[in-house]
């Protein structure tokens, strides 16, 4: 089998046993007998440099492969040999930059939006009698004479 095959079937494996990153590279070791990096020609689908290797490869996979792992999730493991064979004359490799989940960064928004309205609100409920209060308008009683 080729290196990229081998990466293949180590990914897909891997994304089966919901294993991570490290553990991926280290199956396909065992399979090519050479690492990831001394590859010639490079290999696709590889992570990017800096993202480390306990990191989950459905993480990965989620966030730099999105169809592959639309495709994992909508099939069965019978069915992996058939993605492999895809693969294989495929040129498809990592995203450039990293999917960030939608509803993730909505919720987060929408989470800083509503405390920014409770904040607004209390400091209004709080603000509600200075236009009366004689402290407010005229100054505290501190250091007055009487």
């Amino acid at each position: 089998m080729s290196d990229q095959k081998n990466w293949d079937a180590a990914l897909i494996k891997t994304w089966r046993t919901n294993a991570n990153v490290g553990d991926a590279l280290k199956l396909f070791a065992a399979l090519s007998g050479k690492y990831a990096v001394d590859c010639d020609p490079p290999l696709k689908r590889i992570p990017p440099i800096g993202l480390p290797w306990y990191v989950g490869v459905r993480v990965f996979a989620a966030a730099h492969l999105p169809k592959i792992n639309t495709w994992m999730w909508d099939h069965n493991a019978d069915r992996d040999i058939d993605l492999l064979r895809k693969l294989e004359g495929s040129n498809y490799d990592c995203l450039k930059k990293a999917i960030r989940d939608a509803e993730v960064a909505n919720a987060r928004h929408a989470m800083h939006r509503d405390e920014k309205r409770i904040d607004m609100s209390t400091l209004a409920y709080s603000n509600r009698n200075n236009d009366t209060n004689g402290n407010i308008v005229k100054g505290g009683s501190v250091g007055r004479r009487k």
